[in-house]
């Protein structure tokens, strides 16, 4: 069994463009996660993913493009 770690890709907070924790990646983050994504199918580790994630808005949006791909 493998455990990789993923953190979310950069958010609206990160950027500095809202002072809501609880904010949506920006399309940079979107990009970020999906080149995350692709390395990790071509490594075989999405093959079987089982994800955990908080509840925050950023980490649900990383986790299904990771799902998704």
């Amino acid at each position: 069994m493998e455990i990789v770690l993923v953190r979310h890709g950069k958010s609206e907070y990160n950027a500095k463009l809202t002072k809501n924790l609880d904010s949506p990646l920006t399309a940079e983050g979107r990009h970020q996660v999906l080149q995350a994504a692709q390395f990790l199918k071509a490594l075989h580790f999405v093959d079987t993913w089982v994800g955990r994630t908080s509840p925050y808005l950023r980490c649900l949006q990383t986790a299904e493009i990771i799902r998704g791909e």
